[in-house]
């Protein structure tokens, strides 16, 4: 069997006009469908359609955070968050027609009632008086991807991404723990102007289309967006209250025992990545060694494991070296 890689998948971005013109014929279809099942069909064919779509937005940003230095990369995620918000238009306009459909008792017996649920909570998220926000927020989820990929740290006398720099939180060594620390926090320091320009411009807009669309503030549009049908925030408040209650006291004290077991006085953040003293177990060997043994243990473990992680690994479907450009 031949094994499809993943530096091999290749989509070409679908003109608007030939995405209109499908949705205008799945609407038209949708109108005309007698019955629940003929409506199941025209939902099925819609299904295949918003994957070709979705699997063109996935490998846009898939790449650009493999590498966000990319020219063509960035261009691509740009041209679909640039389509987006239209994509959105069509889509919900398809979702009404399912909402208001006489047979749709029918098509929830095939489908399921929670595919009604969420749909009805993505037509409260989106109206096009939210477009230009839409697209401004991609750009600086973006823009910040872009410059924590960037992000170089010269830390005694070699350079490091975030990534990279991270191996030394777990050295037995407190003064390398503590100065990589100082290494990484200098550079949000150094950058600390438009990281904060980005938050503040990403916190205005997000309200601002909270506010178009009619929610008391982003909270609520966030819990729409995020199609959360079975819980809200009443339910978070009692869940972060059980946390306090029951986890910190626990976290509390293992955190005392790691300081005793480290010899420390009082544990700082930069030594919470360390549990003993000789600090934390390390990687013996490069990529290739390191893949290797993780296939020889999920082979031993049995029960299809070691013949997915194969097949991860043939399809080129994890990328797990580290190098410059690449998202955090």
């Amino acid at each position: 069997m031949t094994t499809l890689r993943f530096d091999e998948l290749k989509t070409e971005p679908t003109p608007f006009e030939e995405i209109q013109a499908t949705y205008q014929r799945l609407g038209a279809a949708l109108d005309e469908a007698q019955s629940a099942a003929a409506c199941v069909t025209v939902v099925r064919e819609w299904d295949d359609f918003l994957r070709q779509l979705e699997t063109w937005g996935s490998l846009a940003y898939v790449r650009f955070s493999q590498d966000t230095g990319n020219a063509s990369y960035k261009k691509d995620r740009d041209e679909y968050d640039e389509l987006s918000p239209k994509m959105t238009e069509l889509k919900l306009g398809f979702v009404r027609q399912l909402l208001a459909s006489e047979h749709r008792a029918g098509i929830e017996v095939e489908l399921g009632s929670y595919a009604f649920q969420r749909w009805e909570c993505e037509v409260l998220t989106y109206d096009p008086a939210i477009e230009s926000h839409k697209i401004r927020e991609s750009k600086l989820r973006s823009e910040y991807e872009e410059l924590l990929g960037s992000a170089e740290i010269e830390f005694r006398g070699t350079q490091y991404n975030l990534s990279t720099l991270g191996k030394f939180s777990e050295d037995a060594d407190r003064d390398t723990r503590h100065e990589s620390s100082v290494a990484r926090w200098n550079w949000f320091s150094d950058n600390g102007e438009q990281l904060d320009r980005i938050f503040d411009d990403l916190v205005k807009v997000r309200a601002e289309m909270a506010t178009a669309l009619g929610f008391d503030s982003y909270t609520e549009l966030a819990y729409r967006s995020l199609t959360r049908t079975d819980y809200g925030p009443e339910d978070v408040a009692r869940y972060r209250e059980a946390v306090r209650e029951h986890v910190v006291p626990v976290a509390t004290e293992i955190r005392r025992q790691q300081a005793d077991r480290l010899g420390v006085d009082r544990l700082m953040f930069w030594d919470q990545a360390v549990f003993d003293p000789k600090g934390n177990p390390a990687p013996q060997g490069g990529h290739d060694d390191l893949v290797r043994a993780a296939q020889t243990m999920f082979d031993s473990m049995g029960h299809g494991l070691g013949e997915f992680f194969r097949l991860m690994n043939d399809s080129r479907l994890m990328d797990l070296e580290e190098r410059k450009g690449k998202a955090v």
